[in-house]
């Protein structure tokens, strides 16, 4: 690559050109005009003023390095020959042989009795198949297809029943053990195994699914929400006894992901080889088998066609931040308006990411914030590991956050609801995803960085806070409660996430306030619920 050619340029615009063209059939013009504003930078960056104006690049040499450049355009689209699409065929081939029927019937045996059913069926259907699935929009299609009717015929809202369905979906991304296409591009990035990436990930996937579940039960309970009648459930026995041809390759992968640490590739793809022995074995996937096999395949090359454009969209982003350096200058500008101060630089990277997600997929919007900003967050002294994950989770929640939120824009179609509306429904249900990456930037220990004791804190701490969270923003306390409860439930989770982001003395003390307040409201509307079911229900 260190010889421009004529034939190098020639066969590099091909090689540009068809791919720009290949992501704008996929996904639309608003990641080919990132791409063509970030080549134009790299041509004229002579002409921009003040920090950005640094040596513009030839067309030649830039057309050569975007086009043979190992580390850049080619790395990210080798990743989806590789990682993507073994785990992109392992995914369609639970999704062929039923996989979304088991997930179904599972989360109904489970959960089916309890109320608000349709909500958090949809909260646990959504959280295992998009860690398969891999896409937030895609993950609302599938599921919400069953899920929001069912919310809506069982008393919720059009609105919520998206926003629901849209922040689950989101949240598949962030799921162990397989995790959206940017997390193997954060082990990429840092150079780390991926079952390190998905270790980490676990708890905060665990807070985001609690902080959901929990204001989806309370909703439930404010809006007089029962659970299914038992005829609609399936029973315990028989779903688990007909799930196990899902269940076994999930167990398959994790054992070569994180017991055997095979290469995710290869794991991936020894695990779709056994799940096509194990679906062989089961007598009700055998009928139409070869059908099936087919249709995996054909569904898998579809799904590779969009995977592929958006890698190569990132890749093209990555090549040009390198050749110009915009990536080293722009950290620069960015510690130099933050300062000192770690909060703010937080900060600026989350709406940064938020921004970028507007109508873009997670991995581009992850991509770009992690060349610009990563480099600077890690230069302030944070862990690269929970700097890689903070932007990633923040190109996630982009899905739900206003004025463009694909996954909820979806779940609001599939509704019949508000847009908008439904977005902020999601937000609403999904706001410790907005928190959550903040803690573990201070608090490494919910990355499982540090001893069992410290973890085992902060995961209980963090989840305390979590359902104050929830009771602050749903209104619902035993009882519905008004503002002034509201408020004070809000504070007592902020007390209890406070030790974790100021890793001082004052933590216990702001325990022990965060229980002192906490415990006479509950105690109170604890005592009152059980008067009104007494004087409702006399001996």
């Amino acid at each position: 690559m260190g010889y421009i050619t004529v034939s190098n340029v020639i066969f590099g615009s091909l090689f540009i050109g068809l791919s720009l063209e290949a992501i704008r059939r996929m996904q639309g013009w608003s990641l080919v005009i990132l791409v063509l504003c970030f080549i134009f930078y790299a041509l004229f960056s002579n002409f921009f003023p003040s920090v950005l104006n640094l040596s513009a690049t030839s067309f030649p040499r830039l057309i050569s390095y975007l086009y043979l450049e190992p580390s850049n355009t080619l790395a990210l689209v080798g990743i989806a020959a590789t990682i993507a699409l073994a785990f992109v065929f392992f995914g369609q081939l639970l999704f062929t042989f039923d996989g979304i029927v088991f997930i179904r019937d599972f989360s109904f045996a489970v959960i089916g009795r309890y109320r608000g059913a349709p909500a958090k069926v949809a909260v646990v259907a959504s959280g295992l198949f998009g860690t398969i699935s891999g896409g937030a929009a895609v993950n609302v299609m599938v599921t919400g297809s069953f899920t929001i009717p069912m919310m809506k015929a069982s008393g919720y809202k059009p609105h919520i029943a998206g926003g629901v369905e849209a922040i689950a979906s989101s949240g598949g991304q962030i799921m162990p053990p397989v995790m959206g296409v940017a997390a193997f591009l954060i082990a990429e990035f840092l150079r780390i195994p991926y079952s390190k990436v998905a270790l980490a990930a676990v708890i905060p996937a665990l807070l985001y699914y609690i902080a959901v579940y929990v204001q989806v039960d309370f909703d439930a309970a404010k809006f007089g929400i029962a659970g299914l009648e038992p005829e609609k459930r399936p029973p315990m026995g028989r779903t688990l006894w007909r799930s196990w041809p899902f269940f076994i390759p999930m167990a398959l992968l994790v054992y070569f992901l994180f017991i055997v640490m095979d290469d995710p590739a290869k794991a991936g793809m020894e695990t779709s080889l056994l799940t096509i022995v194990v679906n062989l074995i089961s007598k009700k996937n055998r009928t139409r088998f070869w059908k099936k096999l087919l249709d995996t395949i054909e569904g898998t090359a579809r799904t590779m066609l969009t995977v592929t454009a958006i890698l190569a969209g990132a890749g093209l982003i990555v090549a040009v931040s390198s050749i110009t350096g915009l990536g080293s200058i722009l950290s620069i500008v960015v510690l130099n308006i933050a300062g000192e101060n770690t909060l703010l630089l937080l900060i600026i990277s989350a709406i940064a990411c938020i921004l970028l997600g507007m109508g873009m997929p997670t991995v581009p919007a992850y991509t770009l914030v992690a060349v610009l900003v990563g480099p600077a967050l890690i230069q302030m002294g944070i862990l690269p590991l929970a700097a890689h994950l903070f932007i990633f989770y923040y190109a996630v929640v982009s899905n739900v956050t206003p004025p463009v939120a694909l996954a909820a824009y979806v779940g609001a179609a599939l509704a019949e609801a508000n847009a908008i509306k439904t977005a902020f429904t999601g937000m609403r249900l999904g706001m410790a995803a907005f928190l959550v990456p903040f803690l573990f930037i201070y608090s490494p220990a919910l990355l499982l960085v540090g001893s069992v004791w410290q973890i085992a804190v902060a995961f209980l701490s963090a989840a305390v806070g979590v359902w104050f969270l929830g009771v602050g923003l749903s209104g619902y306390l035993f009882l519905v409660i008004g503002w002034p409860k509201r408020l004070l439930a809000l504070v007592i989770a902020a007390s209890f996430f406070f030790p974790l982001v100021s890793q001082s003395s004052v933590g216990w003390v702001s325990y022990f306030v965060g229980t002192g307040l906490g415990i006479l409201p509950i105690a109170l509307d604890w005592r009152k619920r059980s008067a009104l079911i007494s004087a409702a229900h006399p001996i």
